[in-house]
């Protein structure tokens, strides 16, 4: 999936209850937006910021804003655990 559409993806997976599909790719995202895998460029001299099937570098700007979008994710994310934490102590 394309980081500059996982945002609404990953949105509707937590919307339609489908938290562990959504943690199953949102969770892997964020390791790598932690360690600065979505910007800047790779050994091959192409940015980060587009990547083939196999996940080489094939960007060309080095940064493209849309890639950051899935972070809002954490906002469907952290609903969910509050909702999680209501059910555990019913």
């Amino acid at each position: 999936m394309s980081r500059c559409y996982g945002q609404p993806r990953l949105r509707a997976l937590y919307k339609l209850g489908r938290t562990e599909n959504a943690r199953r790719i949102f969770y892997p995202m964020l390791k790598r937006y932690t360690a600065g895998e979505f910007q800047g460029f790779g050994p091959d001299k192409h940015s980060r910021d587009w990547r083939t099937w196999k996940g080489e570098s094939w960007g060309y700007e080095g940064l493209l804003v849309d890639n950051y979008l899935p972070l809002l994710a954490v906002l469907d994310d952290a609903d969910q655990v509050q909702e999680e934490g209501q059910h555990n102590d019913r």
